[in-house]
């Protein structure tokens, strides 16, 4: 009887360790925050350490949640090539595999050699990443009328909170959360909160600034 019980408990217990690693939760401690005051010395290093990049490269994960369980429900990853002032390459790698071109918000897509526009208004999340991030490395993110910013910090980031005041942003996003690298001052991730209780997470791994970058980056294979 005893053994029945021991293997029973041994079962939930192994149940539980299954359940913790396919639901991994989008937030950690980590993620905790303070407010940052000194919002004028750090737009000041973000714009002077902008004004120096022209490219970038690196690869970027896009995690899907459901807010109310805070749980991913889905994971994007690609690598991505970006030029000033406006081209970027998406290559996806996962779930598959394509590659979406972007120059002047005119957008192209490949899958299997088959080549057709891109609307990026089918992809509102994407869209707004893609715009977002431009607006950071070109210097207009912090003269926009659309937001209202604030601004808070934890040991490795700054964390920087856009609350949109444009009703067709406001409309579908609560609020927009940008990382900063505390070192290097560059973007490390966009998060998306949503008026549908959704999360949207990118984060850009291994970056690299002003790297050369090959020249069949912005083209299809």
């Amino acid at each position: 009887m005893h053994k029945i019980k021991l293997k029973s408990i041994t079962k939930l217990i192994w149940i539980l360790i299954l359940q913790l690693c396919l639901n991994t939760p989008l937030h950690s401690q980590k993620d905790s925050v303070i407010a940052y005051n000194n919002s004028d010395l750090l737009i000041s290093s973000i714009r002077e350490k902008a004004a120096i990049i022209n490219r970038f490269s690196g690869n970027v994960e896009i995690l899907y949640s459901q807010k109310f369980d805070n749980m991913i429900n889905r994971i994007e990853s690609a690598n991505l090539y970006f030029q000033k002032p406006y081209s970027f390459s998406w290559k996806f790698t996962k779930p598959s595999t394509y590659t979406i071109l972007i120059t002047n918000n005119e957008a192209t897509t490949d899958e299997f050699g088959y080549t057709e526009k891109y609307s990026l208004n089918s992809n509102i999340d994407f869209k707004l990443a893609n715009t977002i991030f431009s607006a950071f490395y070109n210097d207009k993110l912090f003269d926009s009328s659309n937001y209202s910013f604030s601004y808070y910090e934890n040991e490795l980031t700054y964390l920087i909170r856009l609350i949109p005041l444009n009703n067709s942003i406001s409309n579908i996003y609560n609020n927009i959360e940008l990382l900063i690298n505390k070192t290097d001052f560059g973007l490390v991730g966009i998060r998306f909160y949503k008026v549908e209780n959704s999360i949207v997470k990118y984060t850009f791994n291994d970056r690299i600034v002003n790297g050369l970058i090959d020249k069949d980056a912005f083209g299809f294979e």
